[in-house]
């Protein structure tokens, strides 16, 4: 008969699971759901974020730049100037052509048009730029 087991601190782990691996494994659940909340809130305001995009490519400077963009009764208004840089067109104060900077006028241009706008005026006129080739003859 044995009144005393062979090894008493294997007899009392048996049946008992130790108080600090819950206390882990309880803060590991709280973390992942804390993480998991704040993932959806962020996609939310991801959502509500205005975004700008140029060409079909999300341009995040355009974005996130404060005051490039005002937005009154639901219509976004910039400044041509201002916005230039962002897709790739210079800014030149004045009528194309014309060798004054008159302040209602307007034209931007890249490497591929000229484009003109006027103060006051619905129409914007573009002129392609064409390149021309040098050729030379042997």
């Amino acid at each position: 008969m044995d009144l005393m087991p062979e090894n008493p601190i294997q007899e009392k782990k048996k049946g008992k699971v130790s108080i600090p691996l819950v206390i882990v494994l309880v803060l590991i659940v709280i973390l992942i759901i804390t993480a998991v909340i704040i993932w959806v809130y962020a996609q939310k305001l991801q959502t509500q974020l205005f975004k700008v995009s140029i060409d079909g490519l999300q341009n995040t400077k355009a974005s996130n730049e404060e005051g490039l963009f005002i937005i009154q009764d639901g219509k976004v208004y910039t400044s041509i100037s201002n916005i230039c840089p962002y897709v790739g067109y210079i800014y030149y104060p004045g009528g194309y052509k014309q060798f004054s900077e008159d302040r209602t006028k307007c034209y931007v241009n890249n490497s591929k048009e000229i484009v003109t706008f006027a103060s006051g005026s619905n129409e914007i006129v573009k002129y392609p730029r064409y390149r021309k080739f040098a050729t030379t003859d042997f």
